[in-house]
């Protein structure tokens, strides 16, 4: 009965976990083979989560350390203290931890970074960030292995990697005088060491390169074919998917590329009302980002916005401080400019009204973050919304800072972060033209959302020293905030679908 029912359990924990160990015998995994086992949907979005965090606080550190002369990357700085960031995180491995839990850590690891290429293979901006983010993680996690753990993965793919056993300079000082007799080296086919080889950084004897344990030349060999592999894994899972999408997960993966694990910006009752409507042209000029200035302006030129530009505006007001009722005078007395007030009451002010919570599923909507702006509904012609980093082409991005009063030396400083060789950074453009317009040498915050950028500027401009305090919240209120805002945001930006009379 009861006794034998708990010792079959025990039975199935115990092969489970040796299974798990069979599964993972190295911290440092390639990740060939997909999982094979059963999750509940709850586990499921639980690590997707977990792995989304990882991967976005490797992205603030490194967008941090881009332009550092302090912190270069994949420098000694630069790699211990990623080490340090990454050791505090979920789904990496924790040096002290028990064996079994260290294979636990190691599933969580496999199945979460698969549950993120389904997500983050859709398109090609996608794929190169999700590629880059691992990249570095893959990096740091193989620098911190021992000798025996290296010679164990090289074992585990010898497929992939053609290393021999490490070998001392001092066997091989015969050879050739490159070799330091106290270093120890991989013997490697030089076909898999040409970028080594072309700037002379490996001595090649009979067709094998002798790559140091020590030093960037092995991790650079190792890590350039697992980014190739993840690529290509990448651009098949894609096209895999493209029919074969689970239903049940679906809407899981489409919130993962734009969700925000930051700081959840709610509009605070300590800032509701303290926004004056004959202030926001004044505001807009001195403390709005690019993106919600240039929806402000094209709102009173225009008179109107398009749906998204609508919803990525409103809540970004609501955000900030401005009340309900606050925002139905503001928007209704831009739109009556061109329509009457009985049409705008029919088809806009409902929309208002449940963004606000007063309508629907009276739910707290909160305003877009710089990641969901980037990577979701990207506009169309006769559209503002979007990001001008990210949408605009260069000419008129230009003609946009120009006009923000960004000298010719600021505007190339901007540009600098959209066409240099670490790749397209559009949050810290916008942060470098916070710096500019605030005459400050470097912000102390990682730009991650617009009314973050809104906060720090009034804190600039009123020279109190602080920003505006905003609610907090505990790790499971933030969960919860994050799974509803998801689903009830579908629910509201549908809604408002059905309501509008226009695009």
């Amino acid at each position: 009965g009861i006794f034998a029912r708990k010792m079959e359990l025990g039975v199935e924990r115990r092969l489970k976990r040796e299974r798990v160990s069979e599964r993972y015998p190295t911290s440092v995994q390639l990740y060939k083979d997909p999982p094979l086992e059963t999750i509940d949907l709850e586990e499921f979005e639980e690590l997707a989560n977990a792995r989304l965090r990882l991967l976005q606080t490797v992205d603030n550190f490194q967008q941090k350390c881009v332009h550092s002369s302090s912190m270069r990357r994949g420098g000694e700085d630069y790699s211990r203290e990623l080490r340090g960031i990454l050791k505090s995180m979920p789904v990496t491995h924790k040096a002290n931890a028990k064996r079994e839990q260290v294979q636990m850590n190691r599933r969580r690891d496999h199945i979460s970074h698969y549950i993120l290429r389904l997500a983050y293979c859709k398109t090609e901006e996608l794929r190169r960030w999700f590629i880059s983010q691992e990249l570095e993680v893959f990096r740091v996690r193989f620098l911190e292995m021992s000798v025996e753990e290296r010679s164990q993965f090289f074992k585990l793919y010898s497929e992939d990697y053609a290393f021999s056993e490490p070998i001392s300079g001092s066997s091989l000082d015969k050879m050739s005088a490159g070799l330091s007799p106290q270093e120890k080296y991989y013997k490697v086919p030089f076909t898999d060491t040409l970028d080594l080889v072309r700037t002379r950084q490996v001595v090649v004897n009979n067709g094998y390169a002798f790559v140091p344990f020590s030093g960037d030349s092995v991790v650079s060999i190792v890590s350039g074919r697992f980014r190739a592999r993840l690529s290509e894994e990448l651009v098949k899972t894609f096209y895999y998917l493209g029919s074969k999408e689970d239903e049940r997960i679906a809407p899981i993966l489409s919130h993962l590329k734009a969700r925000y694990l930051g700081e959840d910006f709610k509009a605070d009752s300590n800032l509701k009302g303290k926004i004056k409507l004959d202030q926001l042209n004044k505001l807009c000029v001195e403390s709005h980002p690019p993106c919600m200035r240039h929806l402000h302006q094209s709102l009173c030129r225009e008179h109107h916005l398009k749906h998204f530009g609508r919803l990525q505006y409103g809540l970004f007001l609501k955000s900030i401080g401005l009340s309900l009722e606050q925002a139905l005078a503001f928007w209704r007395s831009e739109f009556t400019k061109k329509m009457d007030v009985e049409r705008f009451d029919k088809h806009y002010s409902y929309n208002i009204r449940h963004s606000y919570g007063r309508e629907g599923k009276r739910a707290d909507y909160t305003a877009y973050s710089c990641m969901k702006i980037i990577l979701t509904n990207p506009p169309s012609a006769g559209d503002h919304h979007g990001c001008p980093f990210r949408h605009w082409d260069e000419a008129h991005l230009q003609q946009m800072l120009v006009a923000h009063g960004l000298s010719q030396k600021g505007c190339r400083e901007v540009g600098g972060f959209l066409s240099g060789r670490e790749g397209q950074h559009y949050q810290l453009a916008c942060q470098k033209y916070f710096e500019l317009r605030h005459g400050i040498a470097s912000a102390a915050f990682s730009l991650e959302h617009p009314t973050q950028f809104y906060l720090e500027s009034r804190r600039i401009r009123e020279g109190n020293g602080e920003a505006p305090d905003m609610q907090e919240e505990s790790e499971g209120e933030e969960e919860t905030r994050m799974l509803m805002d998801d689903a009830a945001m579908d629910e509201f930006v549908s809604e408002m679908d059905s309501q509008d009379m226009d695009t």
